[in-house]
């Protein structure tokens, strides 16, 4: 049976820079969803059998939503979207706005998912 039609897949947010090739420092971060099932964890990473079949290894930080895949995929708006607007506003406006907008409220606070 494939993995994705098991009991127990997770889903699983983990920040990671995205690199630059030139210097190889970040250019920026965004939050990526995961999902498998859990292999073993420690405090720092959690490995996880993937959907291909292989393990994959999250490091810390790591956001767990079990699975509830519809939380894990707002929440991954809602965090992106954060980042976006306080450290790339020459993107903001362009690309993120709308989605900044359907997970926030007025006031900056999260929106009922």
């Amino acid at each position: 049976m494939p993995l994705n039609k098991q009991k127990g897949n997770m889903y699983y947010l983990e920040l990671k820079g995205i690199i630059s090739s030139i210097d190889n420092k970040p250019l920026f971060y965004r939050w990526v969803e995961y999902q498998g099932k859990e292999k073993e964890r420690n405090l720092f990473e959690i490995a996880i059998y993937d959907l291909m079949g292989g393990v994959t290894i999250l490091k810390m930080p790591i956001k767990e939503f079990g699975a509830n895949r519809k939380e894990c995929m707002f929440m991954k708006d809602y965090f992106n979207s954060e980042i976006v607007k306080n450290n790339e506003p020459e993107i903001f406006n362009s690309t993120w706005s709308e989605t900044y907008a359907k997970t926030h409220k007025n006031n900056g606070e999260i929106l009922c998912h």
